[in-house]
């Protein structure tokens, strides 16, 4: 899909009435629902759905109501956003045939880790480098130039300074430092393999929560996200429907 992911996402989203910008402050329980407190004011409703990363909620940004969400919380507590970003070099031909492969790794030097690039075949090439872990944090501090660079540098110990030449532009992620995520995606932590289904299965009344962290099966994963968010969707208007049984 040329015009990227977050356009396929757009296009999804035609038709509803969506503000961004909005930075949300608190999220109080009251009589017949909820308010949700923001930067442009405050929205009532029965019930909201909550999907933002779970750095963003473990920092304090958005204020919960004690009790009501703090069993998701404290699971929460061991499914942080890890980090983890992406550089994107665009050539006008890659320095390698793909065929049919769709990751290749490079070692620049016998005691350097390896560098993951995703191939991007078709009429408009790309490789994108993975940079995760303390790698990426490190690189992060540097800015965006350094990580360029270090994309840049792998592709020269691997295909030479003629395949540098062949690259026609970049572009560089910044979850870890952009306010509205602080980090890629959701990981357990070591020995706590079953809290992603335990922080699924708690049940915040009126105040639920969706997104990558709160799918089994494809966290990590913008559908992930996507299908978390219809689940729990269907079930809050099922459960308004005309004898729906309301919230449990």
């Amino acid at each position: 899909m040329t015009g990227g992911l977050g356009a396929l996402i757009g296009r999804l989203a035609q038709g509803l009435t969506i503000r961004t910008g909005v930075a949300v402050r608190a999220i109080d329980l009251q009589p017949g629902g909820v308010r949700v407190e923001t930067s442009q004011g405050a929205l009532d409703a029965k019930a909201v759905i909550v999907t933002a990363p779970t750095n963003v909620l473990l920092s304090g940004a958005i204020r919960f109501p004690k009790g009501a969400a703090q069993p998701v919380l404290d699971r929460m507590q061991d499914l942080p956003c890890g980090s983890y970003e992406k550089v994107a070099l665009a050539f006008d031909r890659l320095p390698f045939d793909p065929s049919d492969h769709l990751f290749c790794s490079i070692v620049a030097r016998p005691d350097a880790l390896p560098l993951g690039f995703q191939i991007v075949a078709g009429p408009h090439p790309k490789l994108i480098a993975h940079i995760a872990g303390s790698s990426a944090r490190d690189l992060i501090t540097q800015g965006q130039d350094a990580m360029i660079g270090f994309a840049r540098d792998g592709i020269h110990a691997a295909f030479g300074a003629s395949a540098c030449r062949a690259i026609t532009g970049s572009a560089v992620t910044g979850w870890e430092q952009d306010p509205w995520s602080r980090g890629a995606y959701s990981y357990a932590r070591v020995g706590a393999g079953t809290a992603r289904k335990a922080m699924i299965a708690a049940n915040a009344g009126p105040i639920r929560f969706a997104g990558e962290a709160f799918s089994l099966a494809g966290h990590s994963t913008a559908h992930g996200a996507w299908q978390s968010g219809r689940e729990v969707a269907a079930d809050l208007a099922n459960a308004f429907a005309p004898g729906g049984g309301g919230l449990r």
